[in-house]
């Protein structure tokens, strides 16, 4: 129980966009041809790197601090 709330606690604090499209990328990727899935699979990467989380992320971890996503 313990270990099942602290990773749902990391999921609630992560970035929200990135892990929405993960979730995406699971579900079409279970019934997409390998080739479709990674097409999909870099659209969904572009649209993470463009997000504010993104940035976020690379600046907490070159000030070796924790990221505080605002979910943009």
């Amino acid at each position: 129980m313990d270990a099942t709330r602290a990773l749902a606690e990391r999921l609630a604090n992560g970035p929200t966009v990135a892990i929405r499209l993960m979730k995406r990328m699971v579900q079409q990727g279970a019934g997409s041809d390998f080739r479709s899935a990674l097409d999909f699979a870099a659209s969904c990467a572009a649209i993470a790197a463009s997000t504010e989380d993104h940035r976020e992320a690379t600046r907490a971890f070159a000030e070796k601090r924790k990221p505080a996503f605002t979910g943009r």
